[in-house]
């Protein structure tokens, strides 16, 4: 076999599930120990386990499923009663028993992510409102918001913007090539009440 890194993982893919904010993915998990990959057993698994096996695969967050309780793959080598010291942050300090299969479930994860509502530094207007008056000039007005950790927050009035800022806030929201501060005369913005809308 391909020699391989202590505690590395392979995750095997069971499941996907999507909510309004966050996306888990379910799997089971294969972990490499003395230079061999094999089925990762419940029996020990915690949480602290999943979250850090998690993270490594680029997810914000993980935890052993409770949902997902069958032996989905089985094999002929495989890990069981993991212990590890206290506040570990890594897998190599925690020690294992060998066996040749999982006596009871295998360990089954699920890794979960936010859903991202917008990269960071996006700009957009929100509560817009599109305008055309009787000289066939178009106006499009909002409130500019900007993206930070994951949903837009509003910019406050005592933030300066040059005339670079506001052409370049105009044109990702609404393709227009100018703009300023402020609404036309008898025009009406209605209030801010939605960051994300």
């Amino acid at each position: 076999p391909q020699p391989c890194r202590d505690f590395s993982t392979s995750l095997n893919y069971i499941d996907y599930v999507s909510y309004d904010t966050y996306y888990s993915v379910v799997y089971s998990v294969d972990v490499c120990l003395d230079n061999l990959f094999g089925t990762a057993c419940a029996d020990g698994f915690t949480d602290e386990f999943a979250y850090l096996i998690c993270q490594e695969q680029g997810y914000q967050d993980g935890y052993v499923s409770t949902e997902y309780n069958t032996t989905y793959v089985t094999g002929n080598r495989a890990y069981t009663n993991f212990t590890c010291p206290e506040d570990y942050d890594t897998l190599l300090n925690c020690t294992y028993d060998v066996v040749d299969d999982c006596d009871g479930d295998e360990a089954i994860i699920e890794c979960v992510s936010a859903i991202e509502i917008c990269y960071p530094g996006e700009v957009r207007l929100a509560n817009s409102m599109n305008e055309t008056f009787d000289d066939d000039s178009e106006y499009i007005s909002g409130y500019p918001v900007i993206c930070i950790d994951n949903e837009f927050v509003p910019l406050c009035n005592s933030t300066r913007l040059g005339p670079r800022e506001i052409i370049y806030i105009c044109e990702v929201s609404t393709n227009f090539t100018y703009g300023f501060i402020g609404v036309p005369d008898f025009y009406e913005l209605p209030p801010f009440t939605d960051y994300n809308s």
